[in-house]
């Protein structure tokens, strides 16, 4: 017997037949967007179509049914037979219409398109075809590179009432290089003193309509940036409202001025984690030294766990290869914390950090001219007891006059997921030491780095060209958290630059009043190109000096490099 009879009469007594698709119809679960198999005497054919699954329905669903372009939803359909059991071996074909309004994959997964509207969604299986719509809002086209600032230009920074000028912004990514056909939209506040009309993709109006200041704002993609317009008294005697001509550009009588905005670092670090091709495990009570000095580029040196070697050691040149070598405790990065987890001092207790420490004034670790490409990872570099005042812990390149010449200068250097500090009763004169080219300073802790014997930071360079990185790290400075310049360079016309600072954050311990000596917490003598964002930047007080938390200025420190100079911050 065809299996579509078999059911109705178990539904229905046979005086009834002639009401099955009512009776059918009432048995089944609501569903307000059902298509199901038409109903014909030809059903009660054996030669017509047989369902192969007992597929009756298909449930249909999905979390959103509004999109913009780009936008991706998860449809989700279940076949059920006429009691709403599933059917999940019954395969679901997908389609959609219009393709241009969305697309959907042989799974499911619809795609908002490039043009507004609504599309249908069908799903068939067994022969069952259901539908649902969808409504797709269509978005311009995300740039390719994130809009990272916008450079504002007005033609007059100050209207009267009545008066218009025109305003311009460019798009421009992390590197300051312009983004085309990125819309720019231009509004102001309070719009009682002045409006805005978008004109173009990258032009505007603000018209002067009450005395004050308003705010102009620039948007690109989802950066805002802003400047100020100030509209003094009516721009005549006479009581009309009709706008007056547009200042043109160079203005009329009236203050022109451009706002424009600093260049952003020009080069950059690549701190990405570089795949050994030989690893070397060193054990505690090994000389540190000699295996340094056997690496080969390319190696991995690892420390063994809990393990501590006291001296000065030296990171020597090892020619031409520009494979990294990595010292690094010898734990899984589960245990230090992955690439981008910050350090911390405990942390580095239960990881049991392998120890660099100084038994004296000079470096743990420091690199010979023209040493490159070395890395250290998830070490714990410090002074013993015994190290009364320490010029610097790590040392990056050479502050001294023997680094006279941007050829003996250290570069390639990382430093990552590291704790470098001094005791709470021990003066430090400088944690780090950055005197280097293309050097990375990442996801470390730096702290105790303070000084009553001079001024004392937890990063300072001033004979390095750079690019530098530091990036989500902690850094604790007495006299400076980060300072770039103090000391005159040794390599002529050298100014630490392209640097790029994120994510930090750059403090003191309040614990430190009346203690150690404090000055700024970010301070530039010397330094071009400097991207300062993202940061917590905290605990400022009068004491060696005023107490300013940011301090920039150029200065000749002690007179012999007069080219020196802090720009483009």
């Amino acid at each position: 017997m065809h299996p579509i009879i078999r059911t109705i009469r178990t539904l229905v007594p046979p005086v009834l037949v002639g009401l099955q698709a009512v009776m059918l119809a009432s048995c089944e679960p609501v569903q307000p967007l059902l298509v199901q198999k038409p109903f014909s005497p030809d059903s009660l054919n054996p030669s017509a179509y047989v369902s192969q699954y007992g597929v009756h329905w298909i449930q249909l669903s999905m979390p959103d049914s509004s999109l913009t372009t780009g936008q991706q939803v998860q449809v989700t359909g279940i076949p059920r037979d006429i009691p709403g059991n599933a059917i999940m071996q019954a395969p679901i074909t997908w389609s959609i219409t219009p393709t241009n309004v969305a697309t959907i994959s042989p799974t499911g997964l619809v795609t908002g398109g490039s043009t507004s509207g609504t599309a249908t969604i069908s799903a068939t299986a067994d022969g069952v075809t259901r539908s649902m719509t969808i409504t797709v809002t269509a978005t311009a086209p995300k740039p390719s590179s994130p809009v990272h600032m916008i450079t504002i230009t007005a033609n007059a920074s100050q209207l009267k009432i009545g008066q218009s000028t025109q305003v311009t912004g460019v798009a421009k990514d992390v590197n300051g290089t312009p983004i085309a056909n990125v819309p720019i939209t231009w509004s102001t506040s309070p719009a009682t003193v002045a409006t805005a009309t978008t004109n173009s993709a990258t032009t505007g109006t603000i018209l002067g309509k009450g005395i004050g200041t308003a705010t102009v704002y620039a948007k690109a993609d989802t950066v805002t940036r802003q400047i100020t317009i100030t509209v003094i008294d009516s721009a005549s005697s006479s009581s009309s409202s009709t706008p007056t001509q547009p200042v043109p550009p160079g203005g009329t009588g009236t203050l022109n001025a451009i706002a424009t905005m600093a260049t952003l670092p020009q080069a950059t670090v690549n701190a990405a984690y570089p795949a050994p091709t030989r690893q070397v495990r060193v054990a505690a009570g090994a000389n540190l030294q000699t295996a340094i000095n056997a690496a080969q580029p390319g190696d991995e040196l690892l420390l063994a766990p809990g393990a501590t070697w006291t001296g000065n050691f030296t990171l020597p040149d090892k020619g031409s290869s520009t494979a990294w070598i990595t010292i690094r405790t010898d734990v899984p990065d589960a245990t230090l914390g992955t690439v981008g987890t910050r350090m911390t001092p405990s942390r580095a207790a239960s990881a049991r950090l392998a120890k660099i420490l100084t038994p004296n004034n000079m470096g743990a670790i420091a690199t010979a001219l023209t040493a490159h490409h070395w890395r250290l990872t998830g070490l714990e570099i410090g002074g013993t007891a015994a190290a009364q005042e320490i010029s610097g812990i790590v040392r990056f390149g050479d502050g001294s006059g023997a680094q006279n010449s941007l050829s003996l200068v250290a570069h390639d250097l990382v430093l990552d997921r590291a704790y470098v500090h001094g005791m709470a009763t021990q003066a430090v004169r400088r944690c780090i030491s950055l005197q280097s080219a293309k050097t990375a300073i990442v996801d470390s802790w730096i702290s105790d780095c303070h000084s009553n014997n001079g001024d004392s930071q937890g990063i300072v360079g001033w004979n390095g060209p750079g690019p530098f990185l530091i990036q989500n790290n902690h850094i604790e400075g007495g006299h400076q958290g980060l300072f770039f310049g103090g000391s005159d360079p040794a390599i002529p016309n050298l100014n630490p630059s392209d640097i790029t600072v994120i994510g930090n954050h750059i403090t003191r311990p309040q614990s430190w009043k009346g203690v150690w000596q404090t000055k700024t917490i970010i301070e530039s003598k010397n330094a071009r190109r400097m991207l300062i964002e993202g940061n917590v930047i905290e605990n400022v007080w009068p004491d060696a000096q005023v107490g300013y938390a940011v301090l920039l200025k150029s200065e000749n420190q002690s007179g012999g490099a007069p080219w020196t100079q802090t720009t483009d911050v």
